[in-house]
């Protein structure tokens, strides 16, 4: 255990050696562009990997302090804690913290952490993200920081930690209304039956998806099944929307994808795959180096990381969409299980068997109807 004596702007201002920067007492608006301030190497005894920080200018009238640190990919700090506390406020990316004693949290863009005095933690990048956070340090003078041992991940067994991962993600009640009118918008799209896509466009508009959810529910699409039939289905829903407009319908625009900085998007899709298969999926997929990449990097990691569709309606979007491929009831079996894994029940995939039927036809009612029942 390394105690740091001195009084500091932040768990790492001690690095800097230096005086703090104050912020300019003339009553002047001032910006300070990203590339003029003045980044600081982190000291690797402190972290797992590169780091680096920024002090912001102090207020010379407050006796809190706030600094901005940057972790790159799965990088983390030691344990360490504050005698007055600490507030991070996540900026860009995703990462993680953990209290001693306590499990592993995952935080993202816009999350808040308060961290109470005396409080044993750690916290960094995600295991495949990278991760900016703002540092607000409380009474800056009396505040200090204790370093202890480098933290040790990974110490859970692959099955363990998948399945801690998926609990994140799972559904524990009945699809709704909304997530049902994804069945027939994907199903159409993917027939390439346009005028039953307009009907299903507007019923899902009209039971509360919003437009930045259809867009998604497309971008999904594309993976499965070609551009042609996406981009004619984004195509019918700039005319849906345009009709409704016209016709003063108001539709909500939604989220757009977090921003989650620089991501290795084959190690992200080959997690994600994982945390939905409950299983390794760390091997070359049937030795095809293309394909494996493909499926891992773009698929399961950069589709699924823009988060503006959760795991359960893409995966709802996907049984949807291979429901009405011939030949194609392996891998629709492989997504039954993966949504199956994510908390929706027998009873709801039968309610997507009949409005495959209602709704796009009978062969993909069928199709999707033999899958749930073996």
């Amino acid at each position: 255990m390394k105690k740091i004596k001195k009084y500091i702007l932040t768990f790492i201002i001690f690095l800097l050696g230096g005086n703090l920067i104050m912020a300019n007492s003339v009553n002047n608006l001032s910006i300070t562009k990203k590339e003029n301030l003045k980044y600081i190497k982190a000291d690797p005894k402190y972290f797992s990997g590169e780091a680096e920080f920024a002090i912001l200018p102090q207020i010379d009238i407050s006796k809190d302090s706030v600094a901005i640190v940057d972790f790159e990919v799965g990088v983390v700090n030691n344990w360490h804690l504050h005698s007055k506390g600490q507030y991070l406020y996540i900026t860009e990316g995703e990462g993680r913290v953990q209290e001693w004693g306590k499990e592993i949290q995952y935080v993202k863009k816009g999350d808040v952490v308060w961290i109470p005095a005396d409080v044993k933690h750690w916290h960094g990048a995600g295991e495949t993200t990278s991760m900016s956070h703002l540092v607000i340090t409380p009474d800056t003078e009396n505040n200090t920081t204790t370093w202890f041992e480098k933290v040790e991940l990974n110490e859970k067994p692959t099955e363990e930690r998948l399945k801690i991962s998926i609990e994140k993600h799972k559904q524990n009640t009945s699809l709704t209304e909304k997530q049902l009118a994804i069945v027939s918008i994907a199903a159409n799209t993917a027939k390439g039956d346009l005028n039953k896509l307009k009907v299903a466009l507007n019923k899902g508009l009209d039971k509360g998806l919003t437009i930045n959810e259809i867009r998604e529910i497309l971008n999904h699409q594309y993976a499965y099944i070609g551009f042609p039939r996406a981009l004619n289905g984004m195509l019918t829903l700039n005319k849906v929307l345009e009709e409704r407009k016209v016709n003063g319908k108001k539709d909500i625009e939604g989220k757009v994808p977090t921003n989650k900085g620089d991501i290795n998007y084959y190690e992200y899709g080959t997690e994600t795959l994982s945390i939905l298969s409950q299983r390794d999926s760390s091997g070359l997929l049937q030795n095809f180096d293309g394909v494996d990449y493909a499926l891992k990097a773009h698929l399961f990691g950069y589709l699924f990381s823009r988060d503006n569709l959760n795991y359960v309606n893409r995966e709802l979007t996907t049984v949807s969409t291979i429901s009405t491929i011939s030949g194609g009831e392996a891998q629709l079996a492989s997504h039954v299980n993966l949504i199956t894994n994510l908390g929706i029940k027998k009873s709801d995939l039968e309610k997507v068997v009949n409005i495959l039927n209602k709704e796009v036809d009978s062969d993909s009612s069928n199709r999707l109807k033999g899958v749930v029942e073996k």
